[in-house]
């Protein structure tokens, strides 16, 4: 009987801790109020808001979406309730970015400590490899990676036919789609595997471990990189397939520019990597218990798989 009156999406593992401390602060002034007049009147209106708070996870109607909407994200942590926020998607996600991660596998270290594009006597790698390859055209004087120069000069991407934007090249496009269908329908284990050596990624035993829709690729010490769906994992493995035969100095990349880059890759998809139907942008309201956040995002249409998602400052 108690159960049937419960709201299971306010209550259990679901319950809104920063609501539930907001409805009993109101419940005990509700209480001293009603008290004025008489013990037992404050005493039963207490009871009866806890047990409401208890059943329905909130005393106060349209709390939850008040608290998601204004509760400031230091009162969510003293509760316990880190902030829901949009992480960065695919190859790369994940890892600390002040160094080298457990799998060696760090943002732009290798695992003598050295960075990505120092070769240890103060010679970058891409300038005593390529000597003037595509990835050191791209890096401003600072060293940071501009995305759109390296998949301009690699091939991927040219000025649409309206001059104002920028389309996959069609040789770039069929190189895409053929890499993404020979990766479509592989076992986890296989797949794995293979997304290890397209990422040029050091390590063993690696596994992929599904979260309801989402993907995480692990090497058992850490996390290298986190998907929102297999297609979009497919769509990062396939995409680095055709950008290290294109890109003499891939390797020099670190592996979270690789991740930036095929992260960003995502968005000029014409159909879903899996091959089943086309994609749509629209915005969304992604929400957890306690916080909710709009975001931008692109899904295959018929499947409903995220490819890709962008929060929508405000």
């Amino acid at each position: 009987m108690i159960d049937e009156l419960k709201q299971p999406e306010y209550t259990g593992e679901n319950r809104c801790l920063p609501c539930t401390g907001v409805n009993l602060l109101i419940a005990v002034v509700a209480a001293a109020v009603a008290g004025r007049r008489s013990r037992k009147a404050g005493a039963g209106v207490f009871v009866a808001s806890v047990v409401l708070i208890y059943l329905r996870g909130y005393l106060v109607p349209g709390t939850p979406a008040l608290t998601k909407r204004y509760l400031p994200d230091d009162v969510l942590r003293l509760f316990g309730k880190e902030p829901a926020r949009p992480v960065q998607s695919g190859l790369g996600a994940g890892l600390d970015s002040d160094g080298p991660s457990s799998n060696g596998v760090g943002d732009g270290r290798a695992d003598d400590g050295h960075s990505a594009t120092d070769d240890g006597d103060g010679t970058s790698t891409v300038e005593s490899a390529t000597n003037g390859g595509v990835v050191e055209a791209a890096r401003d004087e600072a060293g940071a990676l501009d995305p759109e120069i390296v998949l301009s000069n690699a091939g991927a991407l040219e000025a649409c036919d309206d001059g104002e934007d920028l389309c996959l090249t069609e040789e770039f496009k069929q190189s895409w789609d053929d890499a993404m269908a020979d990766f479509d329908g592989e076992e986890s284990t296989d797949l794995a595997e293979r997304l290890v050596a397209q990422f040029d990624l050091d390590v063993e035993d690696c596994e992929i471990e599904a979260f309801d829709d989402g993907r995480v690729l692990t090497d058992g010490d850490g996390r290298i990189g986190q998907w929102p769906s297999e297609a979009a994992m497919i769509a990062d493995a396939a995409g680095a397939a055709v950008l290290r035969s294109r890109l003499s100095d891939w390797e020099a990349l670190s592996t979270r520019e690789k991740g930036s880059l095929l992260n960003g890759l995502r968005l000029f998809l014409e159909e879903c990597p899996t091959g089943e139907g086309g994609i749509e942008f629209g915005q969304e309201t992604v929400e957890s218990c306690c916080s909710s956040y709009e975001v931008v995002a692109v899904t295959c249409e018929e499947t409903g798989d995220r490819l890709f998602e962008e929060p929508i400052h405000e």
